[in-house]
């Protein structure tokens, strides 16, 4: 199919011709949906390795597709420059480690606070990699507005990521000295981003933050 302006959706950007500011949004666009993935990846992969049921191999392949979203609408991420570049290849690395741990967590070895913390990681290589894409729109209105929701989504990576640390505990009843720890830890920094952002973020945004 295609899209509003009649581009071709299932096809690759060509990397002949320059970005365009709507080029750059299309492709924010798709990170959002990717984070929110792995988001649930992470929920399930706690769940699977504490015992609870879950299906991990449907959030898993929820990640892949949405990843490939990512890279059909980024196409060659040169020509959004080199640091768009090095961040995309970052991310790849980190989601290529991440699928090489699904294996161990499908099977219950892999430990949580580790699988935790790999998905943080991977999650920050997603987000790194949307600031350095949005940092092309030179544009003040739309470069607010992707700092803003920038802003929400490390805002709401930090209620994800206790949601799982007490998903952690589901299974015992009780937590882990370790995750009561990275739980006021993730709080501090919450409450830090929340502070620093709520002079730009719109209303609507800490609505959803509030809903999450």
């Amino acid at each position: 199919g295609r899209d509003a302006r009649g581009r071709c959706r299932s096809c690759p950007r060509s990397s002949s011709r320059r970005p365009s500011v709507a080029d750059v949004l299309d492709t924010a666009q798709r990170v959002e949906p990717l984070v929110e993935a792995l988001q649930r990846e992470r929920n399930s992969a706690v769940l699977s390795i504490t015992g609870q049921q879950t299906d991990f191999q449907q959030a898993s392949s929820d990640v892949d597709a949405a990843i490939k979203a990512v890279d059909n609408e980024i196409g060659d991420p040169m020509t959004y420059g080199s640091v768009v570049a090095d961040r995309h290849r970052e991310m790849h690395a980190a989601l290529a480690k991440l699928t090489q741990t699904r294996p161990l967590i499908a099977r219950g070895l892999a430990p949580a606070p580790q699988v935790i913390e790999g998905y943080g990681t991977t999650i920050g290589t997603v987000l790194s990699m949307d600031r350095a894409l949005t940092s092309t729109v030179s544009e003040p209105s739309l470069s607010s507005t992707a700092a803003a929701l920038q802003d929400m989504l490390g805002m709401m990576e930090e209620v994800r990521v206790q949601q799982a640390w007490v998903l952690s505990g589901l299974s015992k009843g009780s937590l882990t000295p370790e995750a009561v720890d990275a739980l006021q830890g993730s709080r501090a920094r919450l409450i830090a981003k929340i502070t620093e952002a709520r002079s730009t973020v719109a209303r609507h945004w800490q609505q959803r933050l509030g809903a999450t």
